[in-house]
């Protein structure tokens, strides 16, 4: 990563944070594609301040409890913030697109009441007739955050797999939103919120 790289700020912001590694002591590895598995553990450190227990028991059969990632992808699936497949697999090691990272940055949004106007954000995606409409909604609620912005000529691209530096991007601007004073109130707000709690489906018991 060197600096005047688009991406060098972002990603020194975010791993000077604990919320990205390398990919080894000497390399990030910014244009590899992030991994389901990377993605679950970039979310796992984001939402570390999130105090509620859950004793939800969720098990995929891809997941074996002695895997580096297997605490984050129960943890995030626990929060309703990753999914698996129909076939009861996580795919941990295939790669992410740009339609699935829209909507795991959509819930966590959601779910911490994030909510901002950015002035960066897209108007609208150049290719939204071919956006799925399974996340059609993840990616309207994020757009006007400028969280996944489009390429050169303003697309989406939903099926292109999201590199390590495109999602330090989109984690600092995410992390920019939620240090500001109004959005860290509401999200402490949600945390102790019963009612927005039993929406998410959880068994909540909020720590002191």
């Amino acid at each position: 990563v060197r600096p005047g790289a688009w991406y060098y700020d972002d990603v020194s912001e975010v791993y000077g944070r604990g919320l990205m590694l390398g990919e080894s002591d000497t390399s990030f590895a910014p244009e590899k594609n992030m991994t389901r598995a990377e993605l679950a553990a970039v979310i796992f450190r984001l939402t570390e301040f999130d105090t509620v227990q859950l004793d939800a028991n969720v098990e995929f059969s891809d997941v074996a409890g002695n895997e580096w990632y297997a605490e984050y992808v129960l943890r995030c699936n626990q929060l309703k913030i990753v999914r698996g497949y129909s076939d009861g697999t996580f795919r941990p090691n295939a790669s992410v697109t740009r339609a699935e990272l829209a909507a795991m940055i959509s819930r966590v949004c959601r779910r911490y009441g994030i909510e901002h106007l950015s002035e960066d954000a897209a108007e609208q995606y150049a290719d939204i007739a071919d956006i799925p409409e399974w996340v059609q909604r993840d990616a309207e609620y994020i757009r006007p955050m400028g969280l996944i912005r489009g390429d050169a000529h303003g697309r989406f691209m939903p099926e292109s797999f999201a590199g390590r530096a495109e999602l330090a991007a989109i984690i600092a601007r995410l992390v920019r939103i939620m240090e500001q004073p109004s959005v860290g109130e509401l999200a402490l707000r949600r945390l102790s919120d019963r009612t927005y709690a039993d929406e998410f489906g959880l068994s909540v018991i909020v720590a002191d």
